[in-house]
This record gives C-alpha cells, sequence and structure tokens, in this order.
C-alpha cells in the first residue's frame, strides 16, 4: 500500500517539476526589497519530496536498514559478526576501528541499490558527491553571508538525496510511466505557454507559482522584430529559457514513450502526433536560442545513434513520431518568419544585448574564481558582486550563466572540480553504456543528459532555481539507473 502510494507521488512530482508554488522564508536583507538570490524558501515540491522520503523510512524501516548493513558487514568480513539471541554483534578485533559508518553506509547503498548498480556503478559517484558535500558545506565559512550559504547546502543535500531516491524508485516503476509523467507536464506547459503568447500576458495561475507577466512590463522577457515588441512564452517558469529546457526534454521522452511500446494503437499515435506538434511549436515560441540550438544538436546525436545497426527495427517508429514534429517545426517557421529571423541574425550582431552580457558574466566569473580559490560561498555569487563590483544596473547582479563557472566561484578548485568530475564521469558511462547496449531507452535518456549538461553552459538555472535543479538530479539519477540496470 505505501509503496503504491509512494510510486504514485514520484510519477506525481515528475508532472510537478515546472510549478514554482513556494512560501517566502527569509531574506539575508544584504539588499533593500526583495531579491530571488538572498531569500529561501519552501516550495511544494521540496514538500513532496520529504513526503517521498517519509513514505521510504516508514515502508522499508530503520530496522531494516540496520539489518541490510549487518548483512554488508557479513559479506566483508565473514569472521566479524556473531548471532546471539539479541541479533548480530561485532568482534571488535576483526573490524577497523572507525569503519563502522562507511560500512552503514554501504549496507544502505545496498538496499535500496539496483543489484548490478550497487557492485560497482555507485560507489565512485557517492564518494564525489559527499566530497561536493564537504566543500559545499566547507564555503560557507568563506561565505560574505553564511545564512544563504547554509540553505544552499540544505538545498544540495535534499537533491542529492533524490538522486539517490530516483535511482531507487525507478526500478519500482516503468519507465514508460515515468516518462509519460514527464509528457503530460510537457503538454500543460505547452498549452499556458500559446495562450500567454497569443494574449501577451499572464493567466493568473498563481497558485501554480506563474509569474505576473505582460508585454512591455520591465524584466518580462522580450524580442523586438520589425518594429514591434513580444512577450516569449514562459509557462509557469520564472525564465522562457527554463521552460524551452523542459519542453526539449519531454519531447525526448514522448518519443522514447513512443518508440519504446512493443504495440501502439491508433489513438495512441494520434496523441503521440498532437503532443509533439504542440510542445514543439511551443519551443519555438519560448524564442530561447541556447536550449533551441544545444537541443538540435543532441537531436542529431540521437538520430545518428538510431541509425546504428541494432537500432535500425526503430526507424519506422521513429520517423512516424518525428514527421509531425518536422512538420510543426516547418509551419511554426513558416508563421512566424520574420520574428524567428530577427531573432536567430541578431544572435551575432555587434549590438546584440544577451550575448554582450553572458560574456561580461564569463569574463567576470573568472576574475573572480582566480582571486577567490578557495570560493567565495554557496549561493553568494550575486551578493559577493554586489559588494565587489558595485555602481552595475541592478538586473546585471544574477548569477553567471554557467553551471560549471559558478561552481568553481562559489566552491572554490576543489568544490567545482568535484562537481566537474561528477559531470565527467557520468559522462564516460553514458557513452559507454549506448556504446555496449544501444537500446532505445539508454540513447534516449542518455541524449537527455547530454542536453542538460551541453546547456548548462549557457545557463545557471540547474544550480540555482528550483525547477532546474529537479531537472538535472531527476534526469542523471534516470541515467544512473539505467546504467545500473545494463552490463557495460
Amino acid at each position: 500500500m505505501l509503496l503504491r502510494l509512494e510510486k504514485s507521488l514520484f510519477l506525481i512530482l515528475l508532472f510537478s517539476i515546472p510549478f514554482q508554488t513556494r512560501v517566502f522564508l527569509w531574506s539575508a536583507g544584504a539588499i533593500e526589497g526583495f531579491n530571488e538570490w538572498q531569500s529561501a524558501f519552501l516550495y511544494g515540491t521540496d514538500i513532496l519530496v520529504l513526503i517521498l522520503f517519509s513514505l521510504l523510512i516508514m515502508r522499508v524501516g530503520v530496522i531494516s536498514l540496520f539489518h541490510a548493513a549487518a548483512r554488508s558487514f557479513r559479506e566483508i568480513y565473514p569472521r566479524s559478526l556473531t548471532k546471539n539471541d539479541s541479533g548480530y554483534s561485532l568482534r571488535s578485533e576483526t573490524v577497523p576501528s572507525g569503519k563502522t559508518f562507511f560500512y552503514s553506509l554501504r549496507g544502505f547503498l545496498s538496499s535500496v541499490a539496483p543489484s548490478r548498480l550497487r557492485r560497482n556503478k555507485l560507489i565512485i559517484p557517492t564518494l564525489i558527491l559527499g566530497l561536493l558535500m564537504f566543500f559545499a558545506f566547507l564555503s560557507i565559512f568563506s561565505a560574505p553571508y553564511a545564512g544563504v550559504g547554509v540553505y544552499r547546502v540544505l538545498k544540495l543535500a535534499e537533491f542529492i538525496g533524490l538522486f539517490f531516491y530516483t535511482i531507487y524508485i525507478l526500478k519500482k516503476i516503468k519507465f514508460e510511466h515515468a516518462a509519460f509523467a514527464f509528457v503530460l507536464g510537457g503538454i500543460f506547459q505547452a498549452i499556458i505557454g500559446v495562450t500567454q503568447f497569443f494574449t501577451q500576458r499572464s493567466l493568473g495561475l498563481k497558485l501554480l507559482g506563474e509569474s505576473p507577466l505582460a508585454a512591455g512590463r520591465s524584466e518580462v522577457a522580450e524580442f523586438v522584430a520589425f518594429g514591434s515588441r513580444f512577450m516569449r512564452a514562459y509557462g509557469t517558469f520564472p525564465s522562457p529559457n527554463v521552460l524551452a529546457a523542459y519542453l526539449a526534454l519531454a519531447i525526448l521522452f514522448l518519443i522514447l514513450w513512443h518508440v519504446d511500446r512493443k504495440s501502439i494503437t491508433q489513438k495512441e499515435k494520434i496523441f503521440s502526433w498532437q503532443a509533439i506538434i504542440l510542445i514543439s511549436f511551443t519551443l519555438l515560441l519560448t524564442f530561447s536560442r541556447a536550449p533551441i540550438a544545444v537541443f538540435s544538436w543532441v537531436f542529431v546525436f540521437l538520430l545518428v545513434n538510431f541509425a546504428r545497426r541494432p537500432m535500425r527495427r526503430y526507424i519506422k517508429k521513429l520517423f512516424a513520431v518525428l514527421t509531425p514534429l518536422f512538420a510543426g517545426v516547418l509551419t511554426m517557421t513558416v508563421m512566424f518568419w520574420p520574428e524567428i529571423y530577427s531573432r536567430i541574425f541578431t544572435t551575432f550582431a555587434e549590438g546584440d544585448f544577451a550575448l554582450k552580457e553572458r560574456v561580461f558574466f564569463n569574463n567576470l566569473s573568472f576574475q573572480i574564481i582566480s582571486d577567490n580559490l578557495r570560493g567565495i560561498g554557496i549561493g553568494n555569487y550575486t551578493l559577493f558582486l554586489r559588494e565587489q563590483f558595485w555602481g552595475l544596473r541592478d538586473s546585471l547582479y544574477q548569477p553567471v550563466h554557467n553551471i560549471f563557472l559558478l561552481n568553481f566561484a562559489e566552491l572554490g578548485i576543489l568544490g567545482g572540480g568535484m562537481f566537474l568530475l561528477f559531470c565527467l564521469y557520468t559522462m564516460f558511462l553514458g557513452f559507454k553504456m549506448v556504446k555496449n547496449i544501444p537500446s532505445s531507452e539508454n540513447i534516449i535518456i542518455f541524449t537527455a543528459f547530454l542536453f542538460v549538461i551541453v546547456s548548462g553552459f549557457f545557463d545557471h538555472f540547474y544550480m540555482t532555481l528550483q525547477q532546474g535543479m529537479l531537472m538535472f538530479w531527476v534526469i542523471t539519477a534516470m541515467l544512473y539507473n539505467k546504467i545500473g540496470l545494463t552490463k557495460t
């Protein structure tokens, strides 16, 4: 009963990733008035995550976890355990002192990780993430605003916990169900985004965290095309770029859901066609250049892998769902060609502000990293900017648009290096998995991970915003679940 509830709530969490519903907790007070980067919030998705953790403990039980740890002790040191009326007891002379905690950790991982994954593929990531948490905690002591640092460390611990939990729970959920939950979320956001674009205002969905939007309003993302200003689609996200990333992932999961089914009815085919047209149409309405460009690149990677000999049996199904995608993109291009032309061909224009802004932030982050090798403190990037580089326009005080530079700046060389090492090791395992076991699920999940990593070079939301962090850690956990269930 509890497991059924747990699985249902996890699927609801996947659907709820875009919702920005939250309660303000406190502010560091470094800046007068409200500021996103100095504030702490309790999100609705945080509550869902905590409920899932609680259900796991209730269902598995603390005692069962200790018994799993005891079994692990006996596997490693068979002579170090004796069984008596009160349970298991350890012989102090055979158990190395100071290592009980690590054996308990191994026992816990053995109880929740898929059998093949726990043998050799989760040990290194666990150690790397443990060091990442350690350096994140140390960075608090060098942070100008320690309260923000503590909040961000707690958030990092929450999402690393969600990472391990997702690996575990996906062992008990059909992957097509998880993919479909993501697809439904994409459809819902696409409907909201299309409506926002054509009405050029928000829809009043404050309960879901929709931002107050209107064309011409300050801080609302717009683009100019031939003398007219257009508000870009937001969904319930705080930025069109985050919506674009989510919709790109939704398209990949829709392809997975469609291609991986053994048999598909005519109604399901029509559903897939309509969904992919709607989602791709809305993706273009975000006019987010970096996510769309990265998605186009990883999409080519996906097609190349499906063209390999073992995957050719899926080609017919793949192109059956891709035909409406190409048709939707072509229709969108014809309908909004002046706007698309203006948006694309101003990317590298001398006066393009967005490009100049990113170059400026990147150069600034390099200077911060070189001057602060131990880091400026997790969550303190924008507050540090205000203290060290005062006098800039208020909207320029935001995190650097690169998740790797941001981690190096905040956590220092060692902490940023741990994050980079984790991503590189995950990518190595993913490439190895796709090369050796080229299944449709493996290829598409690894393509989704590639999209997250590459798009992370052009924005910061995977490390700074709730929805982005959920996407990063859930997608990465999905990849590790697939790595653990295949012999690579």
